[in-house]
């Protein structure tokens, strides 16, 4: 496991990733590489896993992705809890 991938699981303890079980292995800006074991609580009743299952497994290591090559300092637009997020339409 890299440092990168050490940081994350542990800032992300008592979260929807930590509570799916999701595993980041490797953390680079080039690859993001991370398992999660699919469990019966996260499948439908026909035992197929949940596709909200998969588009949170997949939305985790796109935002670890964007973490990962921001420029040092810089921040996203969810960096600032207090402020609210503006919309454009």
């Amino acid at each position: 496991m890299s440092e990168n991938a050490k940081t994350i699981a542990q800032s992300w303890q008592g979260t929807l990733p930590d509570l799916l079980g999701i595993e980041v292995i490797d953390a680079t800006p080039e690859r993001v590489t991370a398992r999660m074991l699919v469990r019966p609580d996260l499948c439908t009743l026909g035992g197929v896993l949940h596709g909200g299952s998969v588009m949170a497994f997949a939305d985790t290591l796109g935002a670890i992705a964007t973490l990962v090559n921001l420029r040092q300092n810089a921040r996203t637009t969810r960096s600032r809890p207090s402020e609210p997020v503006k919309y454009q339409r």
